[in-house]
């Protein structure tokens, strides 16, 4: 108990600062933690773990609570700790949360095989899911299929410049992550992700954090600028 206040303690005073904030757990730093395989500089919150693509997610997601209005059932596709927490305190939000492992979540599932209904959901977040699912076209349906019409599904998912790159004959860890960067995924998507996604039936925008939020924000909120999301709105 004592070692631990006293790691508690040092980390309080390594971190202490205000030059960035971390709008998931809304505690502020001097500078986010390294993360990543190939380590990236101040990523990481030193509170809460969110990566730049969860803060991103988060602030979206709190933008888009105030277009959905009204009571909102959210699935949440492989939660975070970090995002799974927040948004289990989002005004609005009823989240239900699901994996193929079932460790942890609400509800066991396959995405390609989603025990939902038609239309029970209002929105779907499904971050670095699909490059972990062989039949990822299967699983973009599904997604569709359990939103109800108009409803939205957030989608992200590691990024490459040209265009996606998948090889179904390579099977061991260490040919998928020389091949598609981590021992668990079968492709690595290019933007053309966007078509996969539209042929799903979904009207599908591409956002940058950029785009979105001033530079001001991007900075204070240790967000990539360049980081990518998916705005899918299930089309009929």
């Amino acid at each position: 108990m004592i070692r631990r206040l006293a790691h508690r303690a040092l980390r309080q005073v390594a971190f202490a600062g205000r030059r960035r904030t971390c709008p998931v757990c809304g505690r502020r730093a001097r500078l986010f933690l390294a993360a990543g395989a190939v380590p990236r500089p101040d990523a990481a919150c030193p509170w809460c773990g969110s990566l730049e693509r969860h803060r991103f997610a988060w602030l979206y997601l709190q933008r888009e609570a105030e277009l959905l209005r009204g009571p909102t059932r959210l699935l949440h596709l492989a939660p975070e700790r970090s995002l799974r927490a927040a948004l289990d305190h989002l005004a609005g939000f009823t989240t239900v949360t699901a994996d193929i492992d079932p460790t942890g979540v609400e509800v066991a599932a396959d995405l390609t095989a989603l025990p939902f209904s038609e239309a029970m959901f209002d929105a779907v977040y499904c971050s670095h899911v699909l490059e972990h699912v062989m039949d990822d076209r299967s699983a973009m349906h599904e997604v569709r299929r359990v939103l109800r019409p108009n409803g939205l599904a957030v989608v992200q998912v590691p990024l490459r410049n040209g265009e996606t790159y998948e090889d179904g004959s390579i099977t061991t860890p260490e040919g998928r992550e020389a091949a598609f960067g981590q021992h668990d995924h079968v492709r690595v998507y290019g933007r053309d992700i966007v078509y996969r996604l539209e042929s799903s039936g979904f009207q599908v925008e591409a956002l940058t954090a950029s785009k979105l939020f001033d530079p001001e924000a991007v900075r204070r909120h240790g967000l990539d600028p360049d980081d990518v999301l998916f705005r899918c709105v299930r089309r009929g």
